[in-house]
């Protein structure tokens, strides 16, 4: 256990006291495609962007929410899980499967000679792990590193807050009313599965309706489909409020807004896997060299917390 920065140590999660919880599938597309990284290649045209970009993150943001005694974290995917809810929703994710180039098995093997720890879920996303690692450390103050929308449904958990991966900011309540205009961070997932999310390829339930007629009505539930639609009922409709033909779109995809619900929705009690590694310089300054991301190696040390 030693002093990575100035402000904090890093440490290993059960020594923690800060959680950096990173999305790692998220992180590992940013740095890909990330526009100052994307071109850099090793001498035989082996990409390394993902790997450099990745590491640079990681170290800028560790830099920045390190706290304390802080432990990095990452939340895996698992096969299965983005197949699972695709048989829910049809088109769920469907461009991550149209991906020429996979930069996770670099990372994941770069990472692994980090002092650092994995979490996974079989056959799991990593979004819904991320939920249910915050639910058992509940003791301990995390920090969701990503840009997905989807855990802004988390944020209304007192030990947890929200850090932009690309634009390096905290996610306050001014983000979520300004990109959803909903009053409490739960009723993201119905505004979502009502509206769609383009970033997961989930189309809207309510097509040519007017959002702003219809938010009122999400903000008067509690923010699940029974309720919503117990409102809707109750909404007014005519001339400057809901139309009729907007009511029966949205009343005719019910079943559709539920089931796009379901895969929004966070669990937060699932079977986690941890696994923890101490940290390798040795091999860790090697997969540097490899990927040739020489100056890394200076922040060998810091990564293995030594």
């Amino acid at each position: 256990m030693q002093r990575l920065f100035n402000s904090f140590v890093l440490t290993s999660l059960e020594e923690s006291e800060t959680v950096i919880l990173f999305d790692f599938s998220n992180l590992a597309f940013c740095s890909l495609f990330a526009k100052a990284y994307s071109h850099l290649k090793t001498i035989h045209g082996t990409p390394t962007g993902h790997v450099f970009g990745a590491f640079q993150k990681i170290i800028s943001i560790a830099n920045q929410l390190g706290e304390g005694n802080t432990s990095l974290v990452f939340a895996l995917d698992s096969k299965g899980g983005t197949e699972k809810k695709r048989k829910l929703v049809e088109g769920y994710k469907v461009r991550d499967s149209e991906l020429e180039f996979d930069p996770r098995p670099d990372l994941k093997k770069v990472l692994k000679k980090c002092l650092c720890s994995y979490v996974s879920c079989k056959k799991e996303e990593a979004d819904d792990v991320v939920a249910t690692f915050c639910k058992k450390y509940k003791d301990k103050k995390i920090t969701i590193v990503s840009t997905d929308k989807d855990f802004y449904q988390l944020l209304g958990m007192k030990n947890v807050t929200m850090h932009n991966l690309v634009k390096r900011e905290f996610v306050y309540k001014e983000d979520r009313e300004k990109t959803f205009g909903v009053n409490s961070w739960k009723k993201v997932v119905l505004h979502k599965a009502l509206f769609g999310d383009s970033s997961d390829c989930i189309v809207t339930s309510a097509p040519n309706v007017n959002r702003g007629m219809v938010i009122p009505i999400i903000n008067k539930s509690d923010g699940t489909v029974p309720s919503f639609y117990e409102e809707l009922e109750k909404a007014e409709r005519g001339k400057g409020k809901l139309s009729e033909l907007a009511y029966s779109k949205i009343l005719s995809n019910r079943d559709i807004v539920k089931n796009k619900y379901k895969i929004i929705k966070l669990k937060r009690k699932l079977d986690m896997k941890e696994e923890h590694f101490p940290g390798d310089i040795k091999n860790l300054v090697s997969l540097f060299i490899k990927y040739e991301c020489n100056s890394l190696r200076s922040d060998a040390k810091f990564l293995v917390g030594k």
